[in-house]
């Protein structure tokens, strides 16, 4: 966070080279055009049938596992391809008959954006 607040451009190095550089947000959109994370907050559903909703996310989405929030929400993060939008988490939902009280895409910070870029695709998967 406090790189974030000081510095307008950052370096970043992998193996002594420079495997990036830029300002924050050009890092982030540079690495987020891959896959973005949504966070998805439903209300009156269990953990377990948001599980098994999640199943039958789009292809190219998959989620993370439901935390219970309070006053019986569910929440998850749901991580998709550049092709997908919120639209069709918000699409997906609304099939299942799930209701959303709260849906956005999740920034990345640095250290995310950093272990993005400098680990290796096997690490990253």
């Amino acid at each position: 966070a406090e790189v974030e607040t000081l510095c307008r451009r950052v370096l970043i190095l992998n193996g002594g080279r420079i495997a990036a550089e830029g300002t924050p947000a050009h890092l982030e959109e540079m690495v987020s055009r891959e896959q973005i994370v949504v966070a998805a907050t439903f209300e009156g559903v269990s953990s377990e049938a948001a599980a098994s909703a999640a199943a039958s996310l789009p292809v190219g989405a998959l989620a993370g596992p439901p935390s219970p929030q309070p006053a019986g929400r569910v929440s998850m993060e749901i991580t998709f391809s550049r092709g997908l939008t919120e639209s069709s988490v918000f699409h997906w939902a609304v099939e299942r008959g799930l209701t959303i009280v709260n849906l956005h895409t999740k920034r990345m910070n640095l250290e995310e954006i950093f272990h993005r870029l400098t680990m290796s695709e096997e690490e990253n998967a």
